[in-house]
């Protein structure tokens, strides 16, 4: 979730069209991070090649920093210098070199409460700190879900190049909507790309939930019958021509009318039986652009 809240900043800003480069801070040791972000100078021990470092290469554009709260007190103090300079010096090096980056910082850590441990130096906490914007755990913003749940299934098809139309059965979804999902946005990721590649049909259904995840969740098939399944099916199909209708008249109900050749009434009618009468991701997303 936070690296799609920082994804999005990235794109939809002034600085889309310059480098946009993430690290884990977490994921080095405090010298190999520092050479990571800061760069090598040549000669600065035996055999080293000359490297520009994160800072550097993202000159212009935007730095993502991931588990920021996992920095050694010594990979801070370097930050917190960089910060206030806006310049960096290569390891092993004498040259400051200028810069031009915008930081993009998350953790897990509560930072507040590092600073008064002393944990995580105050100066570096005050410069990150000049916008927060607090992520809470997916299970606190269910409305979320189906539509990250729609974006997901079309990156894997997307991905795993599939070009028939794919759907998530709205039993699957409300499963998934209820769900504690304590991997958060990741989990759901990896849910649904598990579930595309068992599928065989095209529809998301009970039947493609991964056995590791009925497993754990004790999970079991709810009890319907054909007359159900027939109706559910038939809802799928409907909302799938009509949701693409939608994006190729670029949410404009008139137009998606004359796309499927019938009385823009009865779209109306049919949208909001189905509950699709707000524009859709994809529909919002070329709003946006225009």
């Amino acid at each position: 979730g936070k690296e799609m809240i920082a994804d999005l900043i990235q794109q939809h800003s002034r600085r889309a069209r310059f480098p946009y480069l993430r690290v884990n801070c977490a994921a080095f040791s405090p010298s190999n991070l520092e050479s990571e972000l800061f760069g090598v100078s040549a000669g600065a021990s035996s055999g080293v090649v000359a490297r520009a470092g994160l800072f550097e290469q993202a000159d212009g554009g935007t730095l993502f920093l991931d588990e920021i709260g996992g920095l050694s007190p010594e990979s801070q103090a370097g930050l917190s210098k960089v910060l206030v300079d806006r310049s960096v010096r290569r390891m092993g090096g004498k040259r400051y070199i200028a810069i031009d980056v915008r930081i993009i910082a998350s953790t897990n850590v509560n930072l507040e409460a590092a600073v008064k441990s002393g944990t995580f130096r105050q100066d570096l906490y005050d410069r990150l700190n000049q916008f927060t914007i607090h992520l809470p755990p997916l299970c606190e913003r269910r409305d979320d879900i189906p539509g990250l749940a729609q974006m997901f299934l079309a990156d894997e098809c997307k991905r795993g190049g599939i070009e028939r139309e794919m759907v998530i059965d709205p039993q699957v979804l409300d499963w998934l909507c209820e769900s504690p999902l304590p991997g958060n946005v990741r989990e759901l990721q990896n849910t649904i790309g598990k579930m595309v590649a068992l599928d065989s049909d095209g529809v998301l259904s009970w039947d493609d939930i991964p056995a590791d995840v009925r497993a754990v969740r004790k999970l079991q098939s709810p009890k319907f019958d054909e007359k159900s399944t027939f109706d559910n099916m038939m809802a799928i199909a409907e909302s799938s021509i009509l949701k693409r209708a939608l994006d190729n008249s670029g949410g404009k109900i008139r137009k998606a009318a004359r796309i499927l050749a019938m009385p823009e009434a009865t779209l109306r009618r049919r949208l909001k039986m189905l509950d699709l009468h707000r524009p859709t991701m994809t529909q919002m997303r070329r709003v946006r652009r225009k």
